[in-house]
């Protein structure tokens, strides 16, 4: 049995997640929301040693317990957008009106707006007390649209278990055989680098070319991120 918790409490602004493909959020999910909020806006230029050093400590624990509200289905709405199948069309972006397929948004409507998901580990505590720092800059859960923010602290796994049964909600527990391609994703060791190579691929996707006399617009489609799937008991 773990002897300490990393016990991060995530709370969506509008109680509601736009999310799709997974309930509750994913480790994963929340992993990169975490890393987005750490590393982005105006901590760009920070110094990154801590940082990548308490990230690869927390992509290498096993994967959290997770308690989440009641919720249900809200009203769906259609957007028709973009594909993300530029390199189809020779990687023009011109053509990028050729792709709009239709997008079903469907928000899940939480009775309760905080998750709380409890990393289980042993140890030392200085990397779980900067993760927990870190918390504090997350900004959003899902996708755009759902703006969250954080709180997160490091104590005992029994105070964690504790704060798990008095959120009221369900308690869903990792079992780590029989795992399916579609169960919640959860970081694993290079999950982090996988994500700095993907998000600097993403900044060069698009290059300026030339065929002959003809200027062009190349496309090259990013790496992408490493993670495992999880089953949820």
């Amino acid at each position: 049995m773990p002897t300490r918790a990393l016990l991060i409490e995530v709370t969506l602004l509008d109680a509601r997640y736009h999310g799709m493909g997974d309930w509750p959020p994913a480790p994963w999910r929340l992993f990169q929301a975490l890393v987005a909020g750490a590393y982005g806006g105006q901590w760009a230029a920070e110094d990154a040693t801590d940082k990548d050093a308490a990230f690869s400590w927390l992509e290498n624990l096993p994967p959290p317990h997770i308690a989440t509200p009641a919720s249900h289905a809200g009203a769906g709405i259609l957007h028709y957008v973009p594909n993300n199948s530029l390199d189809a069309k020779g990687g023009d972006p011109a053509r990028v009106a050729e792709m709009r397929v239709p997008k079903q948004v469907r928000p899940r409507l939480l009775d309760d707006a905080r998750l709380l998901y409890a990393w289980p580990y042993d140890g030392a505590d200085d990397h779980a007390a900067r993760i927990a720092a870190l918390a504090d800059r997350l900004h959003t859960l899902g996708r755009g649209i759902d703006p969250a923010f954080a709180r997160a602290e490091v104590l005992d796994w029994d105070a964690a278990e504790e704060r798990l049964h008095h959120h009221g909600g369900t308690i869903a527990r990792p079992v780590l055989d029989g795992a399916r391609s579609d169960d919640p994703g959860c970081p694993l060791p290079g999950s982090l680098h996988s994500l700095k190579t993907r998000h600097a691929a993403a900044r060069r996707q698009y290059q300026p070319g030339k065929e002959g006399r003809t200027l062009t617009v190349n496309f090259a489609r990013p790496p992408k991120p490493l993670f495992r799937p999880v089953a949820y008991d």
